[in-house]
């Protein structure tokens, strides 16, 4: 009997001492990729002197769109998207507060973070908003089924700015790619964003929520466009992106799922619908 005891735990201590340690779930260049959408305003009390600080009304990530493929990866290339939630950006342009700002952490971690902005008028040189689906953005309202607002940015701004972003190829996910990971109710995932102004003072710090996917066989059956989660959403988590959390482990006969993807973008929350008796 004690023979077996000594075996069982020489076992244990060899399981332990060579299991692989803990991986980051969450590769450093998707949280680089979340940047703070807002604008620098004026807090201070009527009567006191100006008081400029940066407040973050919403949360996006760039976006790249492979548009030309290489075996070396650093040879391949991308067109490079701002993605965030539709009614941050119609809201912003209703208040007639101007551009929307994007405030971008610089390589640097001891330098602050850098802001540029993104016109709204259709006319400027830059590149403006695109819609899905589209619609009059000088229009307040709220937006049906994808809720998506993008715009793409230029060679030169990605150049200066140093722009990490996503890859379609490599760590987003489509419902194609869902399906073939065997993604369903219940899997974990992770949402990055800036929810309640608290993006840090001089540079962005992203925080990062757990939850888990409550619903998403509609979607899966193109009976719906959106799927639906179980995590904490607060205001200024709009726009952030939904990654679908690695898996190590499976039930025998499923798929397990081993990369970080981006499956989704935050839009809105159900509430308690508060029905009476």
């Amino acid at each position: 009997m004690y023979r077996n005891a000594i075996a069982t735990l020489i076992a244990i201590i060899t399981t332990v001492a060579f299991y692989p340690a803990h991986a980051a779930l969450l590769p450093a260049s998707m949280i680089d990729a979340v940047v703070a959408l807002g604008a620098t305003v004026n807090t201070a009390q009527p009567g006191q002197p100006p008081k400029i600080e940066w407040v973050t009304l919403g949360t996006g990530f760039f976006y790249g769109y492979k548009i030309k493929d290489d075996p070396d990866a650093t040879k391949r290339e991308y067109e490079v998207y701002l993605v965030t939630a539709g009614h941050v950006v119609s809201e912003f342009k209703g208040s007639q507060q101007g551009d929307l700002l994007v405030r971008i952490n610089s390589k640097d971690p001891t330098s602050l973070s850098k802001t540029f902005n993104i016109p709204f008028n259709p006319n400027a040189q830059e590149s403006t908003w695109a819609f899905h689906p589209k619609f009059d953005p000088t229009t307040v309202s709220t937006v049906p089924d994808y809720d998506i607002a993008v715009v793409r940015l230029n060679g030169p701004t990605i150049k200066e700015l140093g722009v990490t972003f996503v890859e379609n190829d490599e760590n987003a996910a489509d419902v194609k790619k869902l399906k073939e990971i065997g993604a369903s109710a219940g899997d974990a995932i992770f949402v990055l964003g800036f929810p309640m102004n608290l993006a840090g003072v001089q540079r962005n710090y992203v925080i990062v929520r757990e939850g888990i996917i409550a619903r998403i066989s509609e979607m899966l059956n193109d009976k719906s466009t959106t799927f639906l989660l179980d995590s904490f959403i607060f205001p200024g988590n709009s726009g952030s992106p939904v990654i679908i959390k690695p898996e190590f482990t499976a039930i025998v006969g499923t798929p397990s799922n081993r990369t970080a993807y981006v499956i989704g973008v935050v839009h809105g929350y159900k509430t308690y619908p508060g029905y009476s008796s």
